[in-house]
C-alpha cells in the first residue's frame, strides 16, 4: 500500500515495574547465541479494534502491563554490552506509539509484505537496546504490535513467551512460571568459536539475485492430503509425515523442479535444512531446562543431499525427517561437552561445506506450536501473525512456516529470486495445494 502512512506520535523507554535485583544485572551470552547471522528478530501481530474500551484506555493498559511483565522479562529492558553480556541496567524497552492513515481491514484485505517494514520501529544498531517494540494505532481501532528483538536474547520461542506473558499481564492475570535465562550455564560461550564460524556457516549460502517474497497459504484440507500422498510413498506408512515435515517435503520437492527448469533441464544435488528447537531434546539431559528457558536454543539439521531429479514426496519427507532426528539428545550433549572440535566439524564441515559441494540450498524456519495466536491482550486473539517481506539484490532460498489462525494449516513465507519465484508459482501442485498471498480476513476463525 503506497498510499498507508505510519506517523510515530509518541517514543520513550518503558521500564520494569520493580528494580531488577543486582545479582540479575549482567546476562552471560551462551554459545547457541551466536549462531544466527540475523541481528534481530522481527515479527507484527495484528488485533481487530474493540469497542468495549477507548482506544486510550486500551494503550494505558499495554504499556502498564508491558512494564510489569519486564519484571520477569528483565533482560529485555536492557542493552547489548559485548559478545558476552546483556547489561540488564532497567533503562528500558524501547516503546512507540504510531498511527496509521487507513483501517486495518484496508491493509489486511490485500497485505503488502513490503510495507509491512513500516510497522517496526526503526532501529539505530549502536544503541542496542535489546528490545524495541511499536504500537500502531489504525483510524478503526485496530491496532499491529512490531516487535524487533535482539536476536542475541530471544528466538522464537522466546518470542511466543514474551507476547503471551506481555498479554496475560494484560488481561490481569499471572502468567506462566518465572522464565530461566541461565542457558549460559548449560551452554558456556568460553570462546566466541562459533561466532568466528558464523561468516563461514551461512555467508555461501547467500548469492546474487531479485529475492522477492510471497505467502503461500496451505489450509488443513491441504496439509491432509500431502501428508496421505507423502504416506502412500513412505517407506514406513505406519508413521505419516508431521505437517511441518510433509509441508517442508512438498515445498523442496518444487523447489527442485524450479531450479532444473531454470538451469536449462540440469538437476544439480539438492539439500534442505531445518532451524531445530533444542528444547524438547535437551530436557532428558540437562534437568534445569524447561520450555521456560529463553535465549537461544536452536540448532540447524541438514537432511541428506538428493540427487535424482523427480523423487517421491515420501522419500523427501523422510529425508526432512532424519536430518531433523540427528539433533537428539545426544547432539546437544557433544555440544555442552568439553570437547568442541566434533561439534566444530559438524558445523564447519556439515553447515559450512555445503556451499562447497555445490548443492541447491534451500533454509526452513519453523515458528508453528510456538503459541503466537494466543497472546490476547482482553480484546481478542491476534487476528494475523505476520513476518516480513524482502526485497534484495543478494540474499538466500529460505522458507518461514507459521500458523494458520486456526493452528492447523501453514502459512509459508518463501523468498527466492524472481525467476525461480515464477516458476514456483505456476507449479501444478502449489496451484493445486495452496492459495497465494490470500487476504487474512478471509481464514478467520468463527
Amino acid at each position: 500500500m503506497d498510499s498507508m502512512e505510519v506517523k510515530p506520535v509518541a517514543e520513550f523507554c518503558l521500564r520494569p515495574s520493580s528494580p531488577t535485583p543486582p545479582h540479575l544485572r549482567y546476562l552471560k551470552l551462551s554459545l547457541l547465541d551466536h549462531l544466527l547471522p540475523c541481528p534481530y528478530a522481527t515479527v507484527v501481530f495484528f488485533y481487530t479494534g474493540d469497542r468495549r474500551l477507548n482506544l486510550e484506555k486500551r494503550l494505558e493498559i499495554l504499556r502498564d502491563s508491558l512494564s510489569r511483565a519486564l519484571t520477569k522479562l528483565y533482560p529485555l529492558a536492557g542493552k547489548v554490552k559485548d559478545d558476552h553480556t546483556v547489561d540488564c541496567n532497567d533503562e528500558g524497552l524501547r516503546y512507540l506509539e504510531a498511527q496509521v492513515n487507513c483501517d486495518i481491514s484496508d491493509f489486511l484485505r490485500q497485505p503488502d509484505l513490503l510495507a509491512a517494514h513500516k510497522f517496526l520501529p526503526a532501529v539505530n544498531t549502536a544503541i542496542s537496546h535489546v528490545a524495541n517494540v511499536q504500537v500502531n494505532v489504525f483510524k478503526c481501532g485496530g491496532m499491529a504490535i512490531g516487535l524487533c528483538i535482539s536476536h542475541k536474547v530471544l528466538d522464537g520461542a522466546g518470542i511466543g513467551a514474551f507476547m503471551n506473558e506481555w498479554a496475560a499481564a494484560a488481561r490481569g492475570e499471572a502468567g506462566g512460571p518465572q522464565p530461566d535465562f541461565s542457558l549460559a550455564a548449560a551452554f558456556p560461550a568460553e570462546s566466541l568459536w562459533l561466532k568466528e564460524a558464523a561468516p563461514r556457516i551461512w555467508g555461501p549460502l547467500f548469492k546474487p539475485g531479485n529475492f522477492i517474497t510471497k505467502r503461500f497459504v496451505f489450509e488443513s484440507s491441504s496439509v491432509a492430503k500431502i501428508r496421505q500422498e507423502a504416506s502412500a510413498t513412505c517407506l514406513s506408512p505406519d508413521r505419516p509425515p508431521t505437517r511441518i515435515e510433509a509441508v517442508s517435503a512438498l515445498i523442496w520437492k518444487v523447489f527442485m523442479h524450479v531450479r532444473k527448469e531454470n538451469n536449462n533441464g540440469v538437476s544439480n544435488p539438492s539439500t534442505l535444512t531445518h532451524l531445530v528447537n533444542l528444547r524438547p531434546r535437551a530436557k532428558a539431559i540437562i534437568p534445569a531446562i524447561t520450555d521456560r528457558s529463553l535465549g537461544n536454543m536452536l540448532w540447524v539439521a541438514i537432511s541428506e543431499a538428493v540427487e535424482e531429479a523427480r523423487p517421491g514426496l515420501g522419500i523427501l519427507s523422510e529425508k526432512v525427517r532424519a536430518g531433523i532426528a540427528k539433533i537428539d539428545g545426544g547432539f546437544v550433549a557433544k555440544l555442552r561437552g568439553a570437547d568442541e572440535s566434533e561439534v566444530r566439524r559438524h558445523a564447519l564441515g556439515s553447515l559450512g561445506g555445503i556451499a562447497d559441494q555445490g548443492l541447491d540450498v534451500i533454509a526452513f524456519t519453523s515458528w508453528c506450536r510456538l503459541g503466537f495466536y494466543e497472546a490476547d491482550f482482553g480484546w481478542g486473539r491476534p487476528v494475523w501473525v505476520s513476518s516480513l517481506g524482502v526485497q534484495a539484490s543478494v540474499f538466500f532460498n529460505v522458507v518461514l512456516l507459521v500458523d494458520t489462525v486456526d493452528g492447523e494449516g501453514v502459512e509459508a513465507w518463501v523468498n527466492l529470486d524472481e525467476k525461480d519465484m515464477e516458476v514456483f508459482q505456476r507449479n501444478a501442485d502449489v496451484r493445486r495445494l495452496t492459495s497465494v498471498d490470500p487476504s487474512p480476513l478471509d481464514h478467520q476463525v468463527v
